[in-house]
């Protein structure tokens, strides 16, 4: 017998237009316990000088990260090593989860690679993602004559 409440949550959604199917998370689409739980959230923001990623990773030291550049794709790794436990020590509930994970970004071509600066600080991972110069925002003022 089928779980109803499971089957309620693994339903594929409707949506009334194109705008509302195009505007939905993937974890909406396909259900969160659906998507592979180990990719860290995160987030992407534009500027007019630089892109910037920042990505919550709790629990790691900044000598855990692997970031590298290959033919225009942004790979950013953390591996987790396997821990002994104490055999004095017996768990009885485990909720901190840290995993290792593998994340990689398709560059813009208006992406300086040579300035990416990467940055750990109290669980996020941030990137500056600087844009070539050509790219950047041009404001001005132009006078009607």
């Amino acid at each position: 017998m089928r779980n109803v409440n499971y089957a309620r949550r693994h339903q594929t959604p409707t949506f009334k237009s194109l705008d509302e199917l195009f505007n939905q998370g993937i974890n909406q689409l396909l259900g969160s316990d659906l998507v592979s739980s180990n990719l860290p959230a995160t987030n992407v923001i534009e500027t007019d000088n630089n892109f910037k990623i920042d990505i919550v990773a709790a629990g790691f030291t900044k000598e855990d990260f692997k970031v590298n550049t290959e033919k225009g794709l942004l790979t950013i790794e953390a591996k987790v090593e396997a821990t002994k436990t104490d055999e004095q020590q017996k768990i009885i509930r485990r909720e901190f989860k840290k995993q290792s994970f593998k994340r990689s970004f398709q560059l813009s071509d208006t992406v300086n690679i040579e300035g990416i600066v990467a940055s750990y600080e109290n669980g996020i991972l941030s990137l500056t993602l600087p844009k070539k110069e050509e790219a950047k925002a041009i404001n001005k003022t132009i006078a009607v004559l």
